[in-house]
């Protein structure tokens, strides 16, 4: 441990060692030494490699780092590996959401250009006991690096080019609930934000002026739903293609990605919901405040008014007690 703690930047220290704990904690209880310590080496290479890790909750960059090792590995998806262990076991062994796993995972994956059978990060004996796993890999990256599509692909909607020129929406974008404590709540209390966006950009680019808007930093799954309340999730949903096609119903409506807010046919007064971070469920209601057959000149989407602090992402509750 004290070799694999010389390479931690001494800023990322105690994070590592949070980090490492949560992780030792599923290998003990579903791995072994030798993965426990390829978690270990996985978490302080993210560290040097400044990866965020000191931005938001430990549990979420530990359940990144065990799930990198089972990239690695083959344990995601192959179910004839020893040590197999499906992904979403994986995100609540270490107690956070499977979009918040895979998100953390990505990042590291990324920052440490982690493949299948990477030696840095894979069993001794992987090969030999399991010589069948790279055909496997095909399987895994459709089991594991996105809910599996059981659906057709949303069809998506061709914009009416008689509708003319793109219009320009003005949005109030309420939060309705998170984890925020009693005293941000009672100091604030409404937290809004107005963001102006043309009719023919797309609700991905609506969900970043939000996320912006609210001063987050750490990306996470997101959908729009469209029922009879901000929260109704029977209604038409528009989901990150990331998510594809979830087998939940409704099936989704379509790709924000895709879909434009000229698409939606908005009226003045229409209200929607967004919910962001399937894991801490901060939930928005959305309401349109005006449609203007004009845009003016300038950049959109943009915030053209704040009401109340942007809540912190991420709450240190051991403070708050």
């Amino acid at each position: 441990m004290d070799k694999l703690l010389a390479r931690v930047p001494k800023a990322l220290r105690v994070r590592f060692h949070e980090i490492v704990a949560l992780t030792d904690k599923f290998c003990a209880a579903h791995w072994n030494n030798e993965l426990r310590d390829l978690c270990r080496a996985c978490a302080a290479d993210a560290c040097a490699a400044q990866v965020p890790v000191a931005s938001g909750q430990a549990a979420g960059w530990a359940s990144g780092v065990v799930y990198s090792v089972a990239y690695a590995n083959f344990l995601g998806g192959d179910r004839s590996q020893k040590f197999h262990v499906a992904p979403d076991d994986m995100a609540r062994g270490v107690g956070v959401s499977p979009a918040t796993m895979h998100n953390k995972a990505k990042a590291i994956r990324t920052a440490l250009d982690i493949d299948r059978f990477d030696p840095r990060y894979s069993l001794r004996q992987m090969k030999e006991d399991n010589p069948l796993s790279a055909m496997f890999a095909a399987f895994e990256q459709a089991l594991t690096s996105a809910p599996v599509p059981v659906r057709p692909r949303p069809a998506k909607k061709a914009r009416d080019k008689s509708a003319g020129p793109p219009r320009l929406y003005t949005l109030d974008v309420m939060l309705l609930s998170g984890p925020i404590t009693k005293a941000f709540a009672k100091k604030n209390r409404s937290v809004v934000r107005t963001i102006e966006i043309r009719g023919d950009q797309t609700l991905d680019a609506l969900h970043e002026a939000i996320f912006d808007a609210f001063d987050r930093e750490d990306a996470h799954m997101y959908e729009f739903q469209f029922g009879k309340g901000p929260m109704d999730p029977k209604g038409p949903r528009y989901v990150m293609p990331e998510a594809g096609n979830d087998g939940l119903d409704p099936a989704p409506a379509g790709f924000t990605t895709e879909t434009t807010l000229d698409d939606l046919g908005l009226k003045v007064g229409r209200q929607f919901g967004y919910w962001f971070d399937f894991g801490d469920d901060w939930h928005h209601q959305i309401g349109v405040v005006e449609i203007a057959d004009k845009v003016p000149k300038g950049k959109f989407p943009r915030v053209t008014k704040r009401v109340g602090e942007s809540p912190p992402q991420y709450i240190d509750w051991d403070e708050e007690e």
